[in-house]
C-alpha cells in the first residue's frame, strides 16, 4: 500500500490521543487510543503519539507521511460576516462563492491578521427574500442574494506550535478541523430534532456548537473542562490530583455512596481506604455539581440570550466527549434547572471519531474541488467546507 491510497486521522485531545488509516475505500485499517498519563508533560504526548504511529505503520506495513488533525482548543473563536449583493446577470452560484471568499478574504485579514481560519461555513442563503437549504446551480439576473457566514479561527501562534509538533513525529499537517464540530456533523443525523446542541467536554475546555435545523447557529468554547472537577475534589477533599479524578470517575449523584465496582482488589482497596478518611459524600456532591452548573452556565451562556432563548425550552442537548462520562449518570437534575427539552448523554467509540473525521474531510474535499481551482487563488481559505446538508 502506497502513501497517496490511504488516509489517517488523529484526534489530538489533551488527555487521550486517536489514531484511525482508512483505506481508498475508507474501510478501516486501524484504530488505537492511548490516554495520557501526565497531561503536562509535552515529551509524554509526543512519545505517545510516536507511539501509535509506530503502531499503525507496523499495521499497515508502511510510512505515515501526513494526518487529518482534529483539535480543540479553548482558544477558538467565532466570526459571524453576512454579504449582501445584487446580482445584475445571470451567473454560476459556484463563480459567486468563489469571487465572495475573496471578498471576505480582504475582509479578516484587515481585522484579524494572527488568526487562521479553519472552518468557513455558509449558514444562510437568501435569493430575493427566498431562504434556501441547499446550493441552487445558479443566481439569475436581477437577483438579490444574502449570504451568511461562519468562520471559526485558531491564533497563528497556536496552530504553527500544533504543526511542529506533529513535524517532530516526521508527520505533515494534511488539515485541521475543530473536533468538537467533526464530530457534531457526524451524529447529526441520528437526532431528528429542529433545536439541536452538542456540549463536548474535554479535560480543559467545553466546547459548544448549536444547530437550527441542521444549520450551525451557534460556535463557542470555553476554557473550562473536567479538569477543573478534579482540582475542585483535590482542594476541598485535601487529596493529590489522581485520587481526586479517580474518585470524580466514579461519581453517581444519584446514589448515597461511590458506585464503583472493580475485580481489582487494590483499587477497590483505594476507595476503601479513600471513605476511610470521612470524606463527605453530600459535601462531594455539592463540590462537583456547583462545577457543573458552572460549566453549564459559562458554556451555554448566549443560548439564554434573546436571541436563543426562545428556542431554550425545544432545545435537545447532547452530551459528548470524555469529560461528558460524569453526566452520564447525573444529568437528570440539570433538565430540571435549565429547562431544555432533554439532556442526553452519548459515548463516542474510538472508531466513530476517527470516521467521522474522515468522512468531514471527504465533503470538505467535495466541494472544495469544485469551488477552488488549482492555483489556489484563495489559500486563506483553502478549508472552506460547505455547510448546506447533501441529503
Amino acid at each position: 500500500m502506497t502513501q497517496t491510497n490511504f488516509l489517517t486521522v488523529i484526534d489530538y485531545g489533551s488527555s487521550e490521543i486517536r489514531l484511525g488509516v482508512f483505506d481508498e475505500k475508507k474501510n478501516q485499517l486501524f484504530c488505537q487510543s492511548k490516554s495520557l498519563f501526565n497531561i503536562n508533560n509535552e515529551d509524554n504526548k509526543k512519545t505517545t503519539l510516536n507511539n501509535l504511529i509506530k503502531s499503525a505503520e507496523k499495521e499497515i506495513s508502511t510510512h505515515i507521511e501526513e494526518g487529518i488533525i482534529l483539535y480543540d482548543s479553548k482558544n477558538f473563536f467565532q466570526v459571524d460576516l453576512c454579504i449582501k449583493k445584487n446580482i445584475e446577470q445571470k451567473i454560476f452560484f459556484n463563480d459567486f462563492i468563489l469571487n465572495t471568499l475573496l471578498e471576505i478574504n480582504q475582509i479578516l485579514s484587515q481585522s484579524y491578521r494572527s488568526k487562521k481560519i479553519i472552518h468557513l461555513m455558509i449558514n444562510q442563503l437568501l435569493i430575493n427574500n427566498k431562504e434556501y437549504s441547499k446550493n441552487p446551480k445558479n443566481i439569475e439576473s436581477n437577483s438579490q442574494i444574502i449570504l451568511g457566514f461562519k468562520c471559526i479561527c485558531i491564533p497563528d501562534e497556536e496552530y504553527l506550535n500544533l504543526k511542529k509538533t506533529f513535524e517532530k513525529n516526521n508527520l505533515e499537517v494534511k488539515k485541521l478541523f475543530s473536533s468538537s464540530i467533526v464530530k457534531s456533523f457526524y451524529l447529526l443525523n441520528l437526532f431528528k430534532e429542529k433545536n439541536l446542541g452538542f456540549l463536548d467536554i474535554g479535560l480543559e475546555r467545553s466546547t459548544f456548537i448549536y444547530f437550527l435545523d441542521k444549520r450551525i447557529s451557534y460556535f463557542s468554547s470555553s476554557a473550562i473542562g473536567g479538569k477543573n472537577i478534579t482540582k475542585d475534589i483535590s482542594y476541598v477533599m485535601k487529596l493529590d490530583f489522581n485520587d481526586s479524578e479517580n474518585i470524580k470517575k466514579t461519581f453517581n449523584k444519584s446514589e448515597l455512596d461511590f458506585s464503583y465496582t472493580s475485580k481489582k482488589e487494590e483499587k477497590q482497596d483505594f476507595f476503601k481506604n479513600i471513605l476511610e478518611k470521612k470524606i463527605s459524600i453530600d459535601l462531594l456532591k455539592k463540590v462537583v455539581l456547583a462545577r457543573i452548573e458552572e460549566i453549564f452556565d459559562l458554556v451555554l451562556k448566549d443560548v439564554f440570550n434573546l436571541k436563543y432563548n426562545e428556542n431554550r425550552n425545544e432545545l435537545f442537548l447532547v452530551l459528548i466527549g470524555r469529560g461528558s462520562n460524569l453526566f452520564n449518570k447525573n444529568s437528570f437534575h440539570l433538565e430540571d434547572k435549565y429547562n431544555f427539552k432533554e439532556i442526553t448523554y452519548y459515548e463516542e467509540t474510538d472508531s466513530e471519531i476517527c470516521e467521522a473525521g474522515i468522512k468531514f474531510y471527504e465533503s470538505y474535499k467535495e466541494y472544495d474541488s469544485k469551488t477552488i481551482n488549482s492555483n489556489n487563488k484563495i489559500g486563506f481559505f483553502e478549508r472552506f467546507f460547505n455547510f448546506f446538508s447533501k441529503s
